[in-house]
């Protein structure tokens, strides 16, 4: 696309590139359906148009590691894919997929009113419905679909999928057709016992003028979206919003996310993929971060304008930024979710010629901060604010400007704006000129110097000589150095606890050896022997660790994980304590001068159990940034001194889910900055949570290892 007067301007990509890192994988295919939804594109913008994905490319494709590295959901979508009769046979081949947990379907459910083919998809690996819901009666709903009695056939198949207990989440469209009943389509949801619900801004395809008239002005849609969100939130749906602005979501903005998963379909589907655009791209916070804002598309724009009175940008202060999260279902392995508006690494103006409140052409330079492989000049004058983008010219961007190393470019300005940013637009590119001798591009853009990792916490001298036994038999190849992990104490800044898992057999390992040397570095001969032979069988697994406080004695823990009735009794009889329950699958013992002072006994936890038991912030937390419980692996961990429960903790595994930086964010909301800082400077990911119920004392951060 291009700008009025003949300026080029940078489009990001649209996430064409299949390879992108991430958890999420679509696979598209079947490219035809039984409805014909007033704002689809299937039959017309895809169907007879693209191929879609066969079923001897889909078994090449998912058997790549390359694209499926990563991955724990593949999205099966068309198309009405219940339509195509491989379906169980996409399924079967997705579910295969080594580090794939779930396997979902993009479907209108107008033919999952039958139980066996439930029962078929469920067989296949199918356990996630996408549903299509855009109309909360048959009135609205057939006159959308195009098909008279879809609504009938739209609530039997949620009927019958809430019958077989299936994940679903619903989507819709929010166009001017429905957009009365928005927050009635998110109730009926709810009472189809949908998990979540999901809100899409309309965008025009194949009617790319809208001449249906299905766009309405955010504005007037605004306070519906609103009201749908806080619907779903009240019904204990997971709410997400995508392509509308997040600044009209008011209250609600945290549940925006913009995110979309890496997708399989032809490449000649992004030649004509919508753009997007908004007034104030160059200064808001939201729009800056890895799937925030896009703003509008050109088809509203086209429309409506650009609302230019009515969004407003979010502005980093010194305060909290925003942070849009992302969804449960759309985010990201390789990169936070969150990258903070101002980059850390300096931007040397001087070398452009430029500084902070330069004045050129009736604008101020406000900021500049880095993008991605770049940075961003934001100038502003009386009426806004103008971003212009300086990237390498090996980036392969297009521009308004090149200079003998740089290109230089801004997001889609209205034509009205370009006539009085024109100026600054040639002031600027010259300036940079004059300086660029060909090798400005490798002084602006160096990498950044990786920042000293710090202690976590300087350790006691007793559980020094734990870490360092462990740290001798990582130097010999006899534990990896991913296998001792740190722990924080939050609230305790002299507190330390280090765990190691030799329980992977390896060349010259000995299991049992290891486990019992790393305990007699900290005094405890029982536990020693403990471990010993419970790793005698190739089959077991142990942990074993070591804590201490300042001054006070070192406690050295061993954890038993339990398989079977069998390994619960052989635990036991080695540990003692109170015999563990059927549901326990972990055993554990604290002793201190070789004296075992505490049991502990894990097994695992619903979510609804888990919320009625702890209410300390912790399940707040993480479900604040879009997870869900259901998602996630919870544990309890009851507590027992002389054989008497002393209290309980909730341990959530938040392993998956490095980019949302929960253990800072844990930190922080436990009142300890310090320990969050602690944290991010050490460079680990978070493993697990925990938080004792009745306390705000018991709440740790599990880290991994290097």
């Amino acid at each position: 696309m291009r700008a009025a007067d003949g300026l080029r301007v940078v489009r990001p990509g649209a996430g064409a590139n299949p390879l992108r890192a991430g958890r999420e994988l679509l696979l598209t295919f079947a490219f035809r359906c039984n409805f014909a939804c007033q704002f689809c594109y299937v039959e017309d913008g895809l169907g007879g148009r693209f191929r879609g994905v066969t079923l001897d490319e889909a078994r090449h494709l998912l058997a790549d590691p390359r694209l499926t590295d990563g991955v724990t959901r593949i999205v099966l979508s068309g198309g009405e894919v219940t339509l195509d009769r491989d379906l169980p046979r996409f399924a079967e081949l997705a579910r295969a997929v080594p580090s794939v947990e779930h396997v979902r379907i993009q479907t209108n459910a107008s033919r999952l009113a039958d139980p066996d083919l439930i029962a078929r998809l469920r067989d296949a690996g199918v356990d996630e419905y996408f549903v299509s819901l855009h109309g909360a009666d048959a009135a609205t709903c057939d006159a959308i679909t195009g098909v008279a009695g879809s609504f009938a056939m739209i609530e039997a198949g949620l009927a019958a999928l809430a019958t077989a207990d299936a994940t679903v989440v619903t989507n819709t469209v929010v166009c001017a057709a429905n957009l009365p009943q928005l927050p009635a389509i998110v109730e009926l949801a709810a009472r189809h016992r949908a998990r979540g619900a999901e809100l899409w801004g309309y965008v025009p395809r194949v009617d790319a003028a809208d001449d249906r008239r299905l766009l309405v002005r955010v504005t007037d849609a605004a306070p519906l979206v609103q009201r749908a969100v806080a619907a779903g939130l009240t019904r204990g749906l997971a709410m997400t919003v995508k392509y509308f602005p997040r600044c009209l979501l008011g209250d609600f903005a945290d549940v925006h996310s913009d995110a979309q998963p890496r997708l399989v379909i032809d490449d000649a589907f992004w030649q004509d993929y919508p753009s997007y655009g908004c007034w104030y791209h160059g200064v808001c916070a939201a729009a800056q971060v890895a799937d925030g804002c896009s703003g509008l598309s050109d088809a509203y724009v086209r429309r409506f304008g650009w609302e230019e009175h009515a969004v407003r940008p979010f502005v980093d202060d010194d305060s909290a930024a925003p942070t849009p999260p992302i969804a449960a279902y759309h985010d990201w392995s390789d990169r936070p979710a969150v990258v903070a508006p101002t980059d850390p690494r300096p931007i040397d103006l001087a070398a452009l010629g430029l500084a902070i409140d330069t004045q050129l052409a009736g604008f101020r330079l406000r900021s500049a901060t880095s993008i991605g492989d770049g940075a961003r000049l934001a100038w502003v004058d009386a009426d806004g604010a103008v971003a212009i983008d300086v990237h390498p010219r090996a980036s392969g961007r297009d521009g308004f400007a090149r200079t003998a190393s740089l290109v230089l470019a801004h997001p889609v300005l209205p034509a009205a704006r370009l006539v009085p940013v024109r100026p600054l637009l040639d002031e600027v590119a010259q300036a940079v000129r004059a300086r660029d001798d060909g090798d400005l591009a490798a002084r602006l853009f160096a990498p950044a110097p990786t920042p000293p990792k710090v202690p976590l916490v300087t350790a006691p001298p007793s559980v020094a000589r734990f870490v360092r036994h462990a740290e001798q038999l990582i130097a010999a190849g006899l534990l990896a150095a991913t296998e001792l992990e740190p722990s924080v104490v939050v609230g305790a800044p002299t507190a330390v606890r280090w765990l190691v898992n030799p329980a992977v057999a390896g060349p010259g390992r000995d299991r049992g050896a290891i486990a019992a040397d790393l305990l007699r570095a900290l005094g405890a001969e029982t536990l020693a022997i403990a471990a010993s032979r419970w790793l005698a069988a190739p089959d077991r697994i142990a942990f074993v660790a070591g804590a201490g406080d300042g001054d006070a004695a070192p406690r050295a823990k061993l954890y038993l994980a339990l398989a079977s009735s069998a390994d619960r009794a052989a635990a036991h009889a080695l540990l003692g304590g109170p015999a563990p329950s059927a549901t326990v699958t972990m055993l554990a013992a604290d002793a201190i001068d070789d004296r075992i002072v505490a049991h502990k006994h894990y097994a695992p936890i619903e979510g609804a159990a888990a919320r009625a038991a702890f209410d300390g912030g912790l399940i707040a937390l993480v479900e604040a940034r879009g997870l869900l419980l259901g998602e996630l692996a919870l544990l309890r961990a009851d507590r027992f001194v002389d054989g008497v429960a002393i209290d309980a903790a909730l341990h959530v595994d938040v392993s998956r889910f490095p980019q949302l930086e929960l253990g800072p964010a844990w930190a922080r909301a436990s009142g300890d900055p310090d320990a969050a800082a602690r944290i991010v400077a050490s460079g680990r990911a978070t493993r697990i949570l925990s938080e004792t119920a009745g306390t705000r004392d018991g709440r740790h951060v599990y880290l991994g290892g290097r």
